[in-house]
Parts: structure tokens; sequence; C-alpha cells
């Protein structure tokens, strides 16, 4: 029963902690660190969000930039002392970048696919530019994937039979791609023609300056691991636990990945091009732009959607989770990640390839969603299944402890056995070049909110460290009993 006097640090809940990146004063810094040990967290998962004004995320004190380096650096010296662990965002906030990605059309960066249709009688020559792209970016190189037609039987159904390959008649003239076709005559009178590209998304975060990687693809992670070996190299940072990486908000028109045709023709024995218009899902966050068609045998857009869907958690396992995982491995680290959460991909799966897999309620009651990974984290013999725990919407500095525990009891019933908090923010205390009376621009009491005051407790600002002492080391005794 030791366990129960002296709870390992390991069983104690983290502290999502929100910084406004370098723009940080570090006696702050460390006396916030030492009350959250006080309180009884066992770790911080430091976090920069997109609330870091503008001017600071772009100057010297932004996220990437010497200043940051030495403020984790700080972080990581404190936590040591504290016998805490640390993990660090594996990007500012999310979805995952590199700062050495620095052109759009780089094989690491994010693509999609977009497309456009349109309609052609039956039974004439036609001499047409190709229809426009749906959705279109001011920058990055755009590349032609495939034209065809169908016939289309009632709206958005297709009958799979009449399938028209028209790419083999497109050709590329000095100012646009032209379609020179005799469409033969059919039952319906008309054809239905579409067009599919292949686009760089474009995404950037962190006041713009750094591009999305291709989750799919091994060169985005290759290009994570370029920039974290040149920062491990100089400091190790012994208490660093775990990369992290929240849910997934790459946003596509149309999920795709760099050579993801040849993939699924080599992994499914067929091409998935010429049933573009019928896969993908619309159900998604954020929302792509898919055409959302179907074909006359509802059963075979079935079968091709879900190897679309197979093939997309394949290349997500393969490609990007095992191979962050061994980055971090070789650097001594693991990876603790809220697996496929938002995409469409195999959650459960998914939670098998990474050390310690996480999942989110964010306002919602259900266990469902909670319990989706529970048997990949035990069949997986994972030592946590951790919980993203107490976001909740409109009650910002209305959770008690009585309610934290409300969620934790009932993470626990869904097979968690860790807890992140969301979270807590850095104070505000600012001396550097932005500073506005020695605060963060736009700060107001009780300090620094990394989270807009509309969704967290900041659980590093309640009134009573004893309380919540007591409070978390009885989660923590939980957390041992459930391991």
């Amino acid at each position: 029963m030791d366990f129960f006097r002296e709870i390992p640090m390991e069983m104690r809940p983290k502290i999502r902690y929100w910084l406004p990146a370098a723009a940080v004063d570090e006696a702050d810094l460390r006396e916030e660190i030492r009350q959250l040990k006080a309180r009884g967290f066992g770790g911080v998962e430091v976090v920069v969000l997109a609330s870091v004004p503008e001017e600071i995320a772009r100057g010297e004190d932004g996220w990437g930039h010497e200043h940051w380096n030495q403020t984790v650096a700080v972080i990581a010296d404190e936590t040591e002392k504290q016998q805490m662990s640390m993990d660090l965002a594996i990007g500012p906030g999310w979805p995952i970048v590199s700062p050495l990605i620095t052109d759009t059309d780089d094989e690491a960066a994010a693509v999609e696919l977009t497309y456009g249709e349109t309609v052609v009688p039956a039974g004439t020559y036609v001499e047409r530019r190709l229809p426009e792209r749906r959705v279109t970016h001011p920058e990055g190189n755009v590349k032609l994937v495939t034209v065809m037609a169908y016939e289309e039987h009632g709206e958005k159904c297709l009958d799979a039979d009449s399938y028209l390959d028209l790419t083999p008649y497109v050709e590329m003239t000095e100012e646009t791609e032209m379609l020179r076709y005799d469409f033969p005559e059919n039952e319906t009178g008309f054809w239905k023609v579409f067009v599919f590209y292949e686009q760089p998304t474009v995404q950037k975060i962190n006041a713009g300056q750094h591009y999305v990687v291709d989750h799919l693809s091994k060169k985005g992670v290759e290009a994570c691991e370029k920039y974290w070996e040149q920062i491990w190299k100089e400091n190790p940072y012994p208490s660093q636990e775990s990369i992290f990486c929240d849910s997934l908000e790459y946003r596509t028109a149309f999920d795709w990945s760099h050579g993801f045709a040849e993939e699924f023709a080599m992994r499914r024995g067929y091409s998935i091009l010429p049933y573009l218009p019928v896969v993908g899902l619309s159900n998604l966050f954020p929302t792509g732009d898919i055409p959302g068609y179907r074909f006359t045998d509802r059963m075979l857009s079935d079968q091709i959607n879900q190897d679309y869907l197979e093939v997309q958690t394949q290349l997500y396992c393969e490609n990007h989770l095992d191979e962050l995982e061994k980055m971090a491995v070789r650097h001594g680290k693991t990876v603790r990640y809220q697996v496929a959460y938002n995409k469409p991909l195999e959650v459960e799966r998914s939670a098998l390839h990474v050390s310690i897999p996480e999942n989110e309620a964010l306002g919602r009651p259900a266990l469902d969603g909670l319990k989706t990974m529970a048997a990949a984290a035990h069949l997986g013999r994972k030592g946590r299944y951790s919980f993203e725990c107490a976001a909740e919407f409109g009650n910002a500095y209305g959770q008690s402890y009585e309610d934290l525990l409300w969620w934790v009891k009932r993470s626990l019933m869904a097979g968690m056995n860790a807890q992140v908090l969301h979270g807590g923010s850095y104070s505000g205390k600012y001396e550097g070049k932005y500073a506005v009376n020695g605060q963060i621009p736009g700060v107001r009491w009780p300090g620094y909110d990394g989270f807009y005051r509309a969704i967290s407790n900041d659980w590093n600002r309640t009134p009573s460290v004893e309380d919540a002492r007591g409070c978390l080391d009885a989660v923590a005794r939980l957390n041992a009993v459930f391991i």
C-alpha cells in the first residue's frame, strides 16, 4: 500500500500549460511550475496556441526562435528539479508543422484533391476548357490527376458501367487544358464530366509562418525529425517524456497525400482514380469539399469508399504514427497523441501505434467516444491511456473540483488511467519588446488566458492550493489502481 502514501509522479495528472511563446518572465515561469507541483500535478504539457499576439508570434519571442528554445530549457530545468515531467507539442499548437518546410510545394507539405464538374450533351463533339477547380489557393503548383465522364441516373447517382476515361483526350496548351472528345449517345442524353486536381493545402499556422505537414507521408515526419534533431542535439531535455499532438485539425478539400493513387493501387489491386466521384466523407472537422456522388449499385460505392478509408488509415499508421514513434524512441522520448480524431481514420487501430494514446470529451458526457481506444490501449499493453480532461464550453472558471472528479470517474470507467487537465495559463508577466505595462499585450485580470476565456478553467489559479492537492492526490491514487 506504499503507493497510497507515496504516489509516483507518473500517476499524477498533468496539466496543459499554455504559454504565449517566449514572452515570459523566467522567475514567474519557475514559480508557476513549483506551484503546479504543490497543487499535485506530475507534469506539464507545453503548448503555444493562436491566442499569442501576432507581433510576438512573428518576433524574436515567437515559437521556434532562440528565445523560445531558451524558455523550453528553463521549463525543462525546473521540471527536472521538481521531479516532474515535461511534454512538448510537436509544433506551435496543431496541426503539425515543421519550420524546415519553407515552400508549399515541398513533398513534406500537405496536399489535397479538388475537382470541377460540368455537363456535356451526348452524341456531340466537344472542344472546351476543363472545368475550373472548386477550391483554389493563392500559391502552389496544381497537378491534373484524372478526367472522366459518367451517366447520371437521378440526382448524384452515377452508372458505374458508363465510365469514360477522358484523360488521354486532354491537351495542354500554352494558356489552359483543353478537352477534345466525341461523346457517344446514351440513355440520359447527357454526360457528367469530372476533373480532379492535386494541389497543396497551403494551410499555415503560427501567425501564418509554418506549413502543415502531410500526415499520411513519411516525408512529413522526416521534416519534423530534422527540426527536432537540431533541438535535442543542443539540449536533450532530460525531463521531457513525450512529444504531443492534439486532435487532427489539418484542412483539406478532399483527403489525399503525395503518391496516394500509387499506394492505393499497390495495396488494393486496382486504381482509385475512376471512382473519385464516389469516395470521401463530408462529416469531418474541418469540413471538406467532396463530390458526394454514389453509384446506382450502392454496395459498390460503399466497398470502394471503404477501401479508400482503409488505405488512409494504413498510411497514417505506417508512415506517420510509426515514424513519429521511432523518431521519439531514438531520442529517448515517447509519443502521446490524440490519434485519428476528426479524420476518416480508424481510431481503434491507430491507438496501437503510439506509446500513449489520448482521447478527449470536449464538453460531451458520453462515454462511447472514450471507449473507442480502450481496447487497443489495453490489448497493446499500453501503460497509460490518457484523457484530455475537463474541457467544457461556456463554463470557464465555472468548474469545481467536484466537477473535475465527475469527468475523471467517467474516464476511468471508459478504460483510461491518466489525465491532462485542460488547462493552465501562464501569468502574463513580460518585459520584452512588445510588453505593455510589464504584461503581454491585451492581458486582463486574472492574467494571460491561453484559451480565450471560453472553454476551460485555469486550474493553476484556483484559490486553495491545499484543496487542489487533496483532490489531485485522490485522482493519482485512482490512476495507480487502474494502471
